[in-house]
């Protein structure tokens, strides 16, 4: 009876732990009236816990179905848990060449993303800062319902 429960105890750990290691951290940020205003820089603090570990780092926007744009324009200003910076311009595609909606589709909005690092590795716990600035050239860009970075082990 002992061996059973320490057997049973064992496996529910291993079955805990492979399920922490599939994480995905998300922090998202909804747009007010499906709308994005131009100099609205968007600012997400996403919690690193564990040092030592590469991670992919996605952005996302979900748009409604009537989103005018085949992409998205966007600045990233990225600081690591180290204190490392990073600057990149990006552009996300959010129409197909055919002109229909790329990525993950429901009846209602689309999500589409973009890897703004892969294998990033975070030598020290603590905090991700990412700022995203929208640079579409129009005082507000319509059709967007939110936008988020995602963190997720390396190649997961």
């Amino acid at each position: 009876m002992k061996r059973f429960l320490i057997i049973s105890l064992v496996i529910g750990l291993l079955g805990q732990a492979a399920c922490m290691r599939n994480k995905t951290i998300e922090v998202y940020h909804r747009f007010p009236g499906q709308s994005w205003q131009r100099f609205d820089i968007l600012k997400f603090e996403v919690p690193v816990k564990e040092s030592g570990q590469e991670y992919d780092v996605w952005f996302f926007i979900r748009t409604n179905r009537k989103y005018p744009y085949n992409d998205l324009n966007f600045n990233m200003v990225m600081n690591t848990t180290s204190g490392e910076e990073r600057i990149r311009e990006y552009t996300l595609l959010v129409k197909s060449a055919e002109g229909g909606l790329a990525g993950t589709c429901t009846p209602d909005s689309c999500t589409c993303s973009v890897v703004l690092k892969s294998r990033l590795y975070c030598s020290v716990p603590g905090t991700l800062k990412i700022d995203i600035e929208n640079l579409t050239p129009r005082m507000q860009t319509e059709g967007i319902l939110g936008a988020g970075i995602r963190l997720t082990k390396a190649g997961e």
